[in-house]
């Protein structure tokens, strides 16, 4: 004769449905890690550009306007290193000046190219023009380490800021 057990006591998953289960876990897991990691790091460079877009538009607001304080309008500027950007006053950057304000870049971004002269960009005062403003030395190109993404800014005469992924 068979022996039954009462139905209170048969409960549980086989060996193979739980594997099965874990690895469908495992795959969809590793699917959505892979596809988040791009979508991060282009949210990243994005993000970041339009930072670096909007300090270069308040200098070019403040070279026009004079700052918040209620300073006069006069020359204002950015200065571009790898890793870094300044935003400073007057028409030529001055390391030692306490208002500059350093701009660190994320870890994973950096600017690649910096083809500026001096690298740095200067807005002119109450116009809000580049000064000394030559067509070959326009571009800075700002880099993703970790897919390889680049945004290249240019800027035009009038300060014109434009952005080619």
């Amino acid at each position: 004769m068979k022996k039954t057990l009462p139905n209170n006591l048969i409960h549980g998953f086989t060996l193979v449905e739980l594997l099965l289960v874990l690895g469908l876990f495992t795959i969809i897991f590793a699917l959505s890690n892979i596809s988040l990691t791009g979508l991060i790091a282009k949210t990243s460079t994005q993000e970041f550009t339009q930072t670096v877009i909007s300090d270069l538009r308040r200098q070019q607001n403040r070279a026009m306007t004079g700052d918040a304080a209620g300073g006069m309008a006069q020359a204002y500027g950015v200065r571009f290193e790898t890793i870094s950007y300044i935003l400073f006053a007057g028409d030529t950057y001055n390391p030692l000046a306490s208002d500059n304000i350093l701009v660190q870049l994320p870890v994973d971004l950096q600017f690649q190219t910096i083809n500026l002269p001096q690298q740095q960009v200067i807005f002119s005062q109450q116009s809000g023009e580049v000064f000394s403003y030559a067509s070959e030395t326009d571009t800075l190109i700002l880099r993703n380490t970790t897919n390889n993404e680049s945004v290249t800014i240019k800027f035009n005469s009038l300060g014109v800021i434009t952005l080619t992924p």
